[in-house]
């Protein structure tokens, strides 16, 4: 179509009736073939000079669809249905729609797999040929939906069987639903059908469903599981010992050879009695006084039992006589001592067995001769004889074994004996009144030395301990013996001396504590004389005062003992020197003390590098007290013969050193006393 140009339709070539103006004409239904004519316009009216033929030729509408052949179509809830047209023509389209006219097709095709539906539903369906003709009406199709019914509610009976059992299983489904029954939980072919189903033989655990149908065929939307649980046949008991010998009167253990986990056992009195004697994989009999048959059967945890029970036959066996113990009854022994207790009719094949009671207990000893332990009080012990069947005497032998109390140990008079070499001592003993006294070398065994109270020793030359023990009337010794040690003294170590401390007027040596030793003395002389150390006999330090700087001292030590031969020998000469406080220069104390105890008594000028010298002290007055030339004498605080008081004097000193200066020096010192 052009812009500004107006289309009129007419039904003629020369009609002046105008059908419709535009350029799309929708005609009225056409029913035969008919001709329409269009014109062009322009605005001022002026017409084309011919109009267009247009010939509608009226096609036969194609026939309304059939679906299912006309039967009408259901289905069960939440599920769909299957619409197929079935009188379909090749060439034709097929249209299926939710509404009878009008609206979007919902599938196109011959066959149409409708949603899940869960009410009846219509659908419409037309036919559509070549030529884009519909059939001239939509094929109404009714989808009829029908209630599912419920899953079906199984009775849990006969869920747990043993192997090789059938078991019947039991449903309830909705009224007037049909029960099947599957190995699947989905698919599958029903095995049976009804409310009690009987499964086959059954060797392992299966799960069965079922599932409940409606008239309508519908089924359940789901099966309902029955869980059948077999459980193994347990295997038939193995038993410890086929044949169980036991004594008369006495009761049987009979036992499970490796008894399995989960599995119990119960025990009968014969291989078809339901009378259950014990459960368990060990039983203990009552008293067996002839020979007994017992079986046993083993049985899981739903109750299954093995094939067969296993016999287990108690022979009954008499019993051995009582032993008989030598030695005589009682048996004495002395306290901390031992008894040997002795069968004197042991048979062959035969057990002996001590024990410290009369019945029961656990024994102390297996074998013809028992060795007590050490006893301290009376004690009695019973022993029964075994045979090869395991059958004890009918009761135990009672052995009483009387213990003889054991005396004192004896008490050393003069424990601690010392002696100087090649001497002998005498060592004496007591004890009570009835005993006697053996002396040995050893604190065990070995052979008396002397049998008395008082032992003389040979002459020793080392330490030596002896012992001694005591014998009472009975025969008993003493547990222990008494020990005793000889001594023999020898000459101690000789002390190490060092010097510890020195001043400008006095040295202080010291020496390390020697053993044994009982005091200590000290040489100045090389050993000539000996005296007291300044610090006590037993003391540690000797201290020499009175010296002059840089002076030197030798001193010797030695240790002395409780007896002459301990005497040490002599420590080594040690030699200290006095400190030098003041080098090559001089030096005047500023107090000294004349009060005749050796101890800084003096007044001197020191020096190590003095030549000579002028020595002069005055009292406050200004009156010469003393003087000297002499470098080696001092003042002894005195003037005229006459002490001189306490108080502060002054002292002038000129000196002359070896390398020719002259030193001179003006002070004060203090008299002290």
């Amino acid at each position: 179509p052009q812009t500004g140009i107006t289309y009129r339709w007419y039904s003629s070539s020369t009609s002046t009736v105008v059908l419709f103006t535009g350029a799309t004409y929708v005609t009225d239904p056409i029913s035969v073939n008919t001709n329409f004519y269009v014109a062009a316009y322009n605005a001022t009216g002026c017409s084309s000079s011919n109009r267009t033929l247009v010939q509608v030729v009226a096609q036969a509408a194609p026939v309304a669809p059939v679906v299912a052949n006309g039967s009408p179509v259901s289905t069960c809830a939440n599920a769909s249905a299957t619409l197929t047209v079935t009188n379909a023509q090749a060439g034709y389209t097929y249209n299926f729609y939710t509404v009878a006219t009008g609206g979007t097709p919902a599938f196109t095709g011959t066959s149409y797999v409708t949603p899940s539906l869960t009410a009846t539903t219509h659908y419409y369906v037309e036919a559509v040929n070549s030529t884009g003709c519909t059939s001239n009406s939509r094929t109404d199709v009714t989808v009829t939906v029908n209630q599912v019914p419920a899953a079906p509610v199984a009775s849990a009976t006969g869920t747990q069987i043993c192997a090789n059992n059938t078991t019947t299983l039991t449903a309830t489904g909705d009224p007037g639903a049909s029960l099947k029954w599957y190995t699947a939980a989905t698919g599958g072919t029903a095995l049976f059908t009804g409310a009690t189903f009987t499964t086959p033989v059954l060797t392992a655990n299966t799960t069965y469903y079922v599932e409940a149908v409606g008239a309508a065929g519908c089924a359940s939307l789901t099966r309902t599981p029955v869980a059948v649980t077999v459980s193994a046949i347990p295997a038939n008991p193995v038993v410890t010992s086929a044949s169980v010998p036991v004594c008369i009167g006495s009761s049987a253990t009979l036992s499970v050879s490796s008894p399995q986990a989960g599995i119990i056992y119960r025990w009968y009195s014969s291989s078809t009695s339901t009378v259950v004697l014990f459960t368990g994989a060990n039983y203990v009999t009552d008293p067996i006084n002839a020979n007994t048959n017992f079986y046993v059967a083993a049985y899981n945890g739903t109750d299954c039992s093995s094939t067969n029970r296993t016999m287990v036959q108690v022979v009954a066996q008499p019993a051995p006589a009582a032993p008989v113990v030598a030695n005589g009854n009682p048996v004495s022994t002395c306290a901390g001592s031992n008894a040997t207790l002795t069968v004197t009719n042991p048979q062959a094949g035969y057990t002996y067995k001590f024990y410290t009671v009369a019945l029961g207990g656990s024994s102390v000893f297996t074998g013809t001769s028992y060795v007590t332990p050490n006893l301290s009080a009376t004690t009695t012990y019973y022993v029964e004889a075994i045979n090869s069947t395991g059958c004890p005497s009918a009761a135990r032998t009672t052995v009483t074994v009387t213990v003889n109390q054991v005396p004192a140990v004896p008490v050393v008079t003069n424990a601690g004996a010392q002696i100087c070499p090649n001497n002998s001592t005498t060592l004496t003993a007591t004890t009570a009144g009835g005993n006697t006294l053996r002396w040995y070398a050893a604190a065990t065994g070995g052979t008396a030395l002397f049998t008395g109270a008082s032992f003389t020793t040979p002459v020793l030359t080392a330490s030596t301990t002896y012992y001694v023990e005591a014998i009472n009337p009975g025969g008993c010794t003493s547990a222990t013996r008494a020990a005793v040690t000889v001594k023999v003294l020898s000459a101690l170590a000789a002390p190490v001396v060092t010097v510890q401390t020195t001043t400008a007027s006095s040295i202080t040596f010291a020496y390390a504590p020697v053993p044994d030793a009982t005091g200590y003395e000290v040489s100045t002389d090389n050993g000539s004389t000996f005296i007291t150390p300044s610090s006590g006999t037993n003391g540690l330090t000797h201290t020499i005062g009175g010296l002059n700087p840089n002076q030197s001292v030798t001193i010797i030590v030695r240790a002395l003992g409780n007896s002459s031969c301990q005497l040490s020998a002599n420590s080594n000469a040690i030699t200290g020197i006095s400190a030098n406080p003041f080098g090559d220069g001089i030096f005047v104390p500023n107090a000294f003390t004349p009060n005749g105890d050796g101890n800084n008594d003096m007044l001197y000028v020191y020096g190590t590098n003095i030549k000579s010298l002028t020595f002069a002290v005055y009292n406050q007055w200004g009156e010469q007290q003393f003087r000297t030339t002499n470098k080696s004498a001092g003042w002894d605080g005195t003037y005229k013969g006459t002490a001189q008081p306490v108080g502060v004097y002054v002292y002038y000193v000129d000196v002359t050193l070896n390398s020719g200066q002259v030193v001179r020096k003006k002070g004060t010192v203090t008299l002290i006393r």
